[in-house]
């Protein structure tokens, strides 16, 4: 049945024009999470981080990152308003899930101009992505 199925480009070197109508999400393939408002805005379709590098010890720059980067990118990728397409770190990965699907029902956005990258329901629900050096937090209630 048309229409059902997710179509996208997986870029490498050029980035696709995902303003095409058959086109039903972004598919970057990268770690550039900061850009995912601006893709948003452009092309009005969900961004999917599908290829950010892969955990291991594969002597490529493509895969070699730690358990601990793998979870920081996905942390990074929901609080800028994107998804991530795969990852190696279930449980860690599991307890963001836990995280966002703890929130609010129809939930999170980016919260542009936050000290610390955020993706909210302003007024009820914040997840703040704070770097490595940090403990991530999260608030059921707004800062005051």
């Amino acid at each position: 049945m048309r229409g059902t199925c997710l179509r996208s480009i997986h870029h490498s070197n050029k980035l696709y024009d995902h303003g095409k109508t058959w086109l039903t999400h972004v598919s970057i393939q990268g770690d550039d999470f900061q850009k995912t408002p601006e893709w948003r805005e452009t092309w009005r379709k969900p961004v999917i981080f599908d290829e950010c590098k892969y955990e291991g010890n594969i002597p490529r720059r493509w895969g070699d990152i730690s358990a601990q980067e793998m979870t920081r990118r996905f942390w990074l990728s929901i609080a800028c308003g994107a998804y991530m397409g795969h990852g190696e770190s279930a449980p860690l990965i599991a307890f963001l899930r836990r995280i966002i699907e703890s929130g609010p029902a129809d939930g999170l956005a980016p919260l542009p101009g936050a000290y610390y990258t955020c993706a909210a329901k302003p007024g009820e629900f914040y997840l703040h992505y704070r770097p490595i050096s940090i403990s991530p937090t999260v608030r059921a209630s707004p800062p005051t």
